[in-house]
């Protein structure tokens, strides 16, 4: 059941210290508490099986909604693995009660199972203080470099046109810190990205995976950055290197729209998006969902060229291959849907897993024909530090 709020019922002083379910774009914001259901997948039919799940508790879901705004009603906030083999898992959760802020509209969902007692009131508490989260010196430059020549290789061979390598940064929280204080900083210093915390996912992600409203969806594609320390929008957008990794990413999205079955598709020139420490080359993407469901567009979509590579198979074949360990959920899927079929997606970047008091940043770059093995691990270095000075 959906009703009209105050505004200043929408804060993140409702949500969990320790594990915060928030999504927030500027001052528009979703903030889950408690669990009433999840779903759990995994494997390579993790998004089909989702899909399954999800179309099964909403046909049994009674709604009351008195508003018409997105994010109301039955909500799920997800977040999905990088790889379908990856421990990480993939997961779907219905909180006990969702508030929310969209469109100058405040509101609040409570959700419930018939004849199960619901859930006790929340508690609002002042966000804590938070971290500093000490990172361990495991800045490998040499294995870096070393990957991305191993890809290089494999490009002049003609087994791959793109790859995209990342690395890990690993640190350590101290007990008891409150994670809606990075949250908080996180939104703060990137109001146009979405931020997100999911499981212990927390981040601000500037590209758009698939948000969508009624019949209609968009998708913002990232490829090829510049540190503006270093660099111009011009020299961006000129750059032969990076206008070719951008075009390989939005044909790799255009194929997956087109393998789910999505038409009329409107193609945006790229632009330059500028960001709080760098450039990205962007392109927006708008279209006609018709009847095809979000989570099948999203298993279709994920990965992006942007995160995985071209062609896909190759690139994931050969990213287990020089990459030393599981990127978890890190590049993946993260966002929420309803029960109308609309909602919102990111790609996990810019982001850190914290499990108690162990922490795991990653960052990555697009390997193409002509790319520096040392700038890109420099590029790694300039991505690290969105959530590394949020922590």
């Amino acid at each position: 059941m959906t009703v009209p709020v105050d505004d200043v019922s929408v804060s993140l002083e409702w949500a969990s210290e320790r594990a915060p379910l928030v999504w927030q774009r500027g001052e528009e914001m979703l903030i889950g508490i408690g669990e009433l259901v999840r779903i759990d997948f995994a494997g390579p039919d993790r998004f089909a099986d989702a899909a399954r799940n999800w179309q099964a508790l909403c046909s049994a879901a009674e709604v009351v909604n008195e508003l018409d705004v997105p994010g109301t009603g039955l909500v799920a906030f997800g977040s999905a693995s990088f790889a379908e083999a990856s421990g990480a898992g993939s997961m779907l959760r219905v909180p006990q009660i969702v508030l929310g802020r969209r469109d100058g509209q405040s509101f609040r969902t409570d959700l419930s199972l018939l004849d199960v007692p619901g859930p006790s009131a929340p508690l609002r508490r002042a966000l804590g203080d938070f971290g500093p989260v000490v990172w361990a010196d495991t800045a490998d430059a040499a294995g870096h470099t070393r990957a991305v020549r191993g890809a290089l290789d494999a490009i002049s061979a003609g087994r791959i046109s793109k790859v995209v390598l990342a690395r890990r940064a690993e640190g350590t929280l101290p007990a008891g810190s409150d994670l809606r204080t990075a949250v908080s900083r996180l939104s703060s210093r990137n109001p146009d990205a979405w931020v997100f915390a999911i499981d212990g996912l927390i981040g601000a992600s500037p590209e758009t995976l698939l948000a969508a409203t009624g019949t209609t969806g968009s998708i913002r594609v990232l490829a090829g950055t510049r540190d503006r320390g270093n660099g111009t929008a011009a020299d961006l957008l000129t750059s032969t290197k990076d206008r070719f990794e951008h075009e390989i990413a939005v044909e790799s999205v255009l194929s997956a729209l087109e393998r789910a079955g999505v038409r009329s598709i409107d193609r945006g020139e790229p632009f330059a998006l500028q960001l709080p420490e760098l450039w990205h080359l962007a392109s927006d993407l708008r279209f006609d969902l018709d009847t095809v469901q979000l989570l099948r567009v999203l298993g279709e979509l994920h990965p992006t060229g942007a995160v995985g590579g071209t062609p896909t198979a190759a690139a994931l074949e050969l990213i287990t291959e020089l990459e030393s360990s599981d990127r978890g959920r890190y590049a993946g899927p993260v966002g929420w849907l309803d029960a109308n079929g609309g909602g919102e997606w990111a790609i996990a970047l810019r982001c850190a897993q914290v499990d108690g008091t162990r922490v795991v940043a990653w960052a990555g770059g697009g390997i193409v024909a002509g790319s520096e093995p040392e700038r890109e691990f420099d590029e790694t270095e300039l991505k690290l530090r969105t959530i590394r000075s949020a922590l």
